[in-house]
């Protein structure tokens, strides 16, 4: 399924693949897919953390980044099992940050209602790129530098 601009998709698929394309030149900024994992209100301090090419895995193996390929177009690949993600996250935020850790933008996220999953779209960022994505929504320190 491609990221589409509505408020909110169910989703009946079990596995997310969630692919980042870009064009790779001299001009363009280089990019990073991060994907944050966050506890509900029964989660304890610490349970989110992020993955992304230097943490390419969780504590749970539920979300995995699958690496990147590429020449004149970039390719970043991560997979999100929802079956396997930890009872007590409800939310797997998307996001991309801009070479430099000047940027971080999170276009969509992944929801748990009840026992069901959704995409919605976010359109948020902060300018103070993954660390300050990082201490927005709680990650450890440890997590959140790339």
């Amino acid at each position: 399924m491609s990221l589409m601009l509505l408020s909110q998709v169910a989703l009946r698929a079990r596995r997310i693949r969630v692919v980042l394309n870009w064009e790779n030149s001299a001009t363009a900024p280089g990019l990073d897919l991060i994907l944050v994992f966050r506890g509900n209100s029964d989660a304890g301090p610490g349970s989110a953390y992020a993955i992304h090419f230097a943490a390419p895995a969780g504590p749970d193996g539920a979300i995995r980044h699958l690496g990147r390929t590429g020449a004149a177009v970039m390719t970043e690949r991560a997979e999100i099992d929802l079956d396997a993600l930890r009872a007590e996250g409800d939310q797997v935020l998307l996001s991309l940050s801009a070479s430099g850790g000047r940027l971080a933008d999170t276009p969509g996220e992944l929801y748990r209602r009840r026992e069901s999953w959704f995409h919605r779209t976010a359109g948020f960022g902060v300018a103070d790129g993954l660390a300050g994505l990082g201490s927005r929504f709680a990650v450890p320190r440890r997590e959140a530098a790339a």
